[in-house]
């Protein structure tokens, strides 16, 4: 149970983070505070639900696993919602990221 509440955790923190990153991409395309201001809040339920992920486990994997959840999200809402282009590097890297992934949660 507490295995499942970790990556609950984790993965609603992923995409509180994505939000926050959306709604910033967003508020300087427009420039409207409004969204700015729903940024904000997106990234304090994020920070939210991270801290209860520490309650089920450690810091130092619970930061990483979160942080290429969410580098994978937002590269896919870059490419295929912003339009954005990424290279071949980038590409390796997430891979990379995913293998560390995999290996953390062994």
């Amino acid at each position: 149970m507490d295995l499942l509440l970790l990556w609950a955790a984790m993965i609603l923190t992923a995409l509180f983070n994505v939000a926050g990153d959306f709604s910033g991409k967003r508020w300087t395309q427009s420039g409207r505070t409004r969204i700015l201001v729903v940024a904000a809040l997106m990234y304090a339920i994020d920070q939210t639900f991270f801290a209860i992920s520490l309650t089920f486990g450690a810091l130092a994997t619970n930061i990483f696993v979160v942080f290429i959840l969410s580098s994978i999200l937002d590269v896919l809402l870059g490419v295929f919602y912003f339009k954005e282009r990424i290279s071949g590097t980038n590409l390796i890297g997430l891979a990379l990221g995913l293998a560390a992934l995999l290996l953390l949660n062994l």
